[in-house]
């Protein structure tokens, strides 16, 4: 006898209930009560006893009723009619409706109301069991097929990614005079093995153009050749992509030496061959930014003096003064120069660009005037922007120079003139678009479209044309740095730029730059006035121009100055005068003795001594040599007179915080 099973009475009559409770107690059954068939479901719920006996006339709910409930409900737990009213038609409806078995009142063979009873259970449990063998079975079977699917998938993919197949050529008398290609060819060129043997000279004419020849010799050479031969040529796919791949060939011979056929490999090394451009424009960037490097120091500090003095000369002439126009002529020049320099080193990466949110429609917009007077009257230019805000994280005058060399180049492919279009708009960069192009990330982008209808370009001239150095402009026109700074500075804004031209069909620079969710920040900072000082100020720079530059600013507003030319000069100098000496100003590279060993003797001699750092190197490159410390005061040429004299008076005003050289 089982005590766990637990079996429900359903009875109006209490009496009846306590005399089947004290029955199927005595035969070990667990067991609860029921007054009607809303009680019974109720019970059901919250128990779930494992069979229930009940009567059909009741009140509130029957026991008909509540069979038709409990089949629905509960199909798996049985129930059993128990009945005082003995008609074989209730017992059939009864059983219609879903009841297990019927038992007329009174009970009164006990031995038998047991085998009804463990017939019942014994049933619910095959039920129970082939309910459950069903349910594994499915869940098996679908497991199967999503495994079945996912293997049909993974062999799917692995059809579709092999980039490489195998043909046989059969020669007769030294003719080729068949030729079959094998599964593969489809996914590689886009022509089925049926198509390959329909037309013979499908396979030639797929060559790109100026590799035939090559590939000519080639088909001349395995006729004498015994061992494989290998070689790399470009292939025209049917949808028009230019693929390169690697052709292996592999002859065979009768024992006279006479040539049978041979075996083709084709490989599709597309893919590698873009990464080994992309090596070869990464090699030529590096070179470019270190010759960039190597003369941004000398030519900044020529810049500072040229500035610097033309800014002095500016502050002493009269507003009507005519000399004026040519003052600002030289300062417009050298700001030009301050940012070409600025640009090479940003394209060679080697300088860090200063990024804000911006929107890219408004940097268009704001340098859209001065491109119209760049690009000439010959030359109409067009903007059809986004009608919504496109915010990138930019560094705005990069962008504006990158938009400068476009235009100027647009120009002058349109040497008759023209139309420069610049459109923008915001675009998902997807898988197919990366495929397509070689390079890419996934995600949104504002793009910015700059399309001419000039002269267009061939396909030789489009693959050199972000080298440095590279140009097709005559003596004097162009130095070949222009699109290289421009793809510098793309790549360094984590963007991607394209180009699509054909020769006399014009030319289309594509740029992806990636969309930011922030907004621009729209507050300026107050333009304070200049303030000077008493205080006395060592200056040391080995370029004498410099020394007195910086000497001539600083003593027109007020301070004194003492100078020397080199490191150890200047620690020399602030040893004798040290108690008098309020900011040391200290050229990073200097002779017998540098910037930063300086400013470390000087600490020794007064730690709390105030330092400030100057340098034609950008302070990136500074830090990555190892020349100073990150968190120094630090002020990069070519510099301006009135950023010069703020940049000492917020030095000299801070509180005196010690901070590594």
């Amino acid at each position: 006898m089982d005590s766990h099973v637990q079996i429900l009475i359903v009875d109006d009559e209490s009496l009846i209930r306590l005399n089947l409770r004290a029955l199927l107690e005595d035969l070990g059954f667990c067991v609860c009560e029921a007054a009607d068939g809303c009680e019974a479901l109720t019970m059901v719920e919250r128990e779930s006893p494992d069979l229930i006996l009940t009567d059909l006339c009741m009140p509130n709910m029957n026991g008909l009723t509540l069979i038709t409930a409990l089949a629905e409900q509960y199909p798996d737990t049985p129930v059993i009619v128990v009945s005082g009213t003995g008609s074989i038609r209730d017992a059939m409806e009864a059983v219609q409706r879903g009841a297990w078995d019927y038992v007329t009142k009174p009970v009164d063979d006990q031995n038998r109301f047991k085998i009804v009873i463990d017939r019942a259970l014994e049933r619910s449990r095959l039920v129970q069991e082939n309910r459950r063998y069903h349910e594994q079975l499915e869940e098996l079977v679908r497991e199967r097929t999503q495994e079945l699917h996912a293997s049909e998938t993974r062999y799917r993919r692995l059809l579709e990614s092999i980039t490489s197949y195998v043909y046989t050529t059969s020669f007769r008398d030294g003719k080729a005079v068949e030729t079959v290609h094998q599964h593969g060819c489809d996914a590689l060129t886009g022509f089925t093995p049926q198509e390959y043997a329909a037309d013979p000279d499908l396979w030639f004419r797929m060559v790109y153009q100026e590799d035939r020849t090559q590939v000519l010799d080639m088909m001349q050479h395995i006729q004498e050749a015994v061992e494989p031969v290998s070689f790399t040529h470009r292939l025209v796919a049917k949808n028009g992509d230019l693929r390169w791949v690697q052709s292996t060939l592999v002859p065979h011979r009768d024992s006279a030496g006479t040539l049978l056929s041979y075996d083709g490999i084709i490989a599709d090394i597309t893919d590698k061959k873009r990464l080994e451009e992309q090596l070869r424009q990464s090699q030529k960037m590096e070179a470019i930014g270190l010759l960039a490097g190597g003369i941004a120091h000398d030519f900044n500090n020529i810049l500072t003096v040229i500035i610097g003095y033309e800014s002095i000369l500016k502050m002493h002439l009269k507003e009507d003064d005519p000399q004026q126009i040519n003052v600002d002529h030289v300062l417009n020049a050298a700001d030009r120069a301050a940012h070409l320099t600025s640009s090479l080193l940003a394209f060679s990466r080697k300088q860090e660009i200063n990024p804000a949110v911006a929107d890219l429609n408004g940097i268009i917009r704001t340098i859209e005037k001065f491109l119209k007077r760049v690009i000439g009257e010959d030359v109409t230019m067009q903007s059809r922007l986004s009608e919504t805000p496109l915010n990138v994280f930019v560094d705005s005058g990069q962008i504006e120079q990158v938009l400068m060399n476009l235009a100027t180049n647009a120009r002058d492919a349109m040497s008759q003139g023209g139309d420069l279009i610049i459109e923008t708009e915001s675009r998902e960069m997807d898988d197919a678009y990366i495929r397509s192009h070689g390079d890419g990330e996934l995600g949104r982008y504002a793009v910015i479209k700059v399309t001419d209808h000039g002269e267009g370009m061939d396909e030789v001239t489009k693959s050199r044309l972000f080298e440095p150095f590279f140009t097709t402009k005559e003596l004097g026109r162009g130095t070949g740095l222009g699109l290289a700074i421009v793809y510098g500075i793309i790549k360094q804004h984590n963007g991607y730029i394209y180009v699509d031209s054909e020769k006399g069909r014009g030319t289309c620079f594509t740029i992806y730059l990636p969309l930011h969710e922030a907004t621009p920040e729209t507050v300026k900072a107050p333009d304070n006035p200049l303030v000077g000082g008493t205080e006395t100020i060592l200056v040391a720079d080995d370029d004498a121009l410099i020394r007195e530059l910086v000497e001539k600013v600083l003593t027109q507003f007020g301070y004194t100055l003492l100078t020397a030319g080199d490191g150890a000069e200047a620690v020399e100098i602030f040893r004798q005068r040290s108690e008098n000496i309020s900011l040391v100003i200290l050229d990073v590279i200097m002779p017998k003795m540098n910037g930063k060993e300086a400013c470390n003797q000087i600490r020794s001699l007064r730690p709390d001594c105030r330092v400030l750092f100057m340098s034609g190197y950008p302070s990136d490159i500074v830090n990555q040599r190892g020349m100073l410390d990150d968190d120094v005061e630090f002020i990069s040429k070519p510099l301006t007179p009135p950023v010069l004299v703020k940049k000492v008076r917020e030095v000299l005003d801070r509180k005196s915080e010690h901070t590594g050289c």
